[in-house]
C-alpha cells in the first residue's frame, strides 16, 4: 500500500495518464511518438498538480488518504516537485516553436485558473462553468495539439484530429465531474459554481454519463472494425460503471486510482486501431 500511496498521491499516476493520452494521439496520427514530448507532458502534469497542492492544501474530507500521505511525506513530495521543475526547462527547449507557443498559452490559462486576474478578485475557476471547462480545454489541448504540431495536417487528418479532440474533451470533462461531485461542500464555501453545485449531484452524475456516451459515439463514428467496436464498448461499460458508483462514501483510492485510471484504460482502444 505504501507503493500505491506513493504513485497515487504524489500525482505520478495521473501524470502517467496524461502521457498515455498523448500516446493515443500519436497513434491516431500514425506517427512515431516523440519521447521528449511524452516526458514533457508527464512532468508538466506532475508539476501543475503538485504545485497546486503545495499552495492549496487539500480540503479535509471524510476519507482524506491523500491529505494524510501528504502530511507524512511532505519532504518527499517537495523533492519530487523540485526534481520535475528542474528537469522541465531542458525538455521545453526541445519542443518546436509552435509547441512552445501552445504550452505558453496553456500555461497562462493554468496560472489564471488558480490565481485572480490583475486588479480583480476572480480567477477562472471561480467563474460559472469555467472550472471544468478550463480543465478539459487544457488537458485536451496538451494531449492532442502537441503531437499534431509534428505532422502535416491535410484535410483528412485535420478532420480526424478534430473529432479526436472533441471525443477526448468530452471524456476528460466526464471523468472530472466526479471530483466536483466530491468537493461540493468546499466549492460552495469558496463560491465556485460547478455543475453539482448548480444542478445538484444526481444531475451532474447523469451529465457525466451522457458526455461519456457521446465521447464513445464519436470514437465509433470514425472506427468501424469489429475489434474497435468491442474495445470501445468495453471501455464505455467500465467507465459508466465507475462514474455511476461515485458517492460521498468513496475514498481517495477510488478517485485518484479508479477514476484517474480510466485515462490509462483508454489505451485499450489502440487494439482497435
Amino acid at each position: 500500500m505504501k507503493v500505491v500511496d506513493f504513485f497515487l498521491f504524489s500525482n505520478i499516476f495521473i501524470a502517467l495518464g496524461a502521457s498515455a493520452q498523448t500516446l493515443l494521439t500519436y497513434q491516431l496520427l500514425q506517427k512515431k511518438c516523440s519521447i521528449s514530448v511524452i516526458i514533457f507532458v508527464f512532468l508538466s502534469t506532475l508539476i501543475t498538480y503538485n504545485f497546486y497542492y503545495l499552495n492549496h492544501r487539500p480540503v479535509k474530507l471524510p476519507h482524506s488518504n491523500k491529505l494524510t500521505w501528504l502530511t507524512n511525506n511532505y519532504t518527499l513530495f517537495c523533492a519530487i516537485s523540485l526534481l520535475a521543475l528542474v528537469s522541465l526547462p531542458c525538455l521545453f527547449f526541445l519542443l518546436s516553436t509552435s509547441q512552445k507557443t501552445i504550452i505558453s498559452i496553456l500555461g497562462l490559462l493554468v496560472w489564471f485558473y488558480y490565481h485572480p486576474f490583475p486588479y480583480c478578485k476572480y480567477s477562472l475557476r471561480t467563474l460559472i462553468g469555467f472550472k471544468i471547462g478550463v480543465i478539459g480545454f487544457v488537458w485536451t489541448s496538451v494531449i492532442t495539439l502537441l503531437p499534431a504540431m509534428e505532422v502535416v495536417l491535410d484535410q483528412i487528418t485535420l478532420k480526424k484530429l478534430s473529432i479526436h479532440y472533441a471525443q477526448q474533451y468530452l471524456f476528460i470533462v466526464a471523468i472530472t465531474i466526479p471530483f466536483d461531485y466530491r468537493d461540493v461542500v468546499y466549492d460552495i464555501k469558496e463560491g465556485i459554481k460547478t455543475f453539482p453545485v448548480i444542478f445538484g449531484k444526481q444531475v451532474a452524475k447523469v451529465l457525466a454519463l451522457c458526455l461519456c456516451s457521446v465521447s464513445v459515439g464519436l470514437y465509433l463514428w470514425k472506427h468501424h472494425h469489429l475489434i474497435t467496436i468491442l474495445t470501445a464498448v468495453v471501455l464505455w461499460i467500465i467507465t459508466l460503471g465507475v462514474l455511476w458508483n461515485v458517492s460521498e462514501d468513496k475514498d481517495d483510492y477510488y478517485y485518484f486510482g479508479v477514476i484517474d485510471g480510466l485515462l490509462l484504460l483508454q489505451l485499450i482502444t489502440i487494439i482497435g486501431r
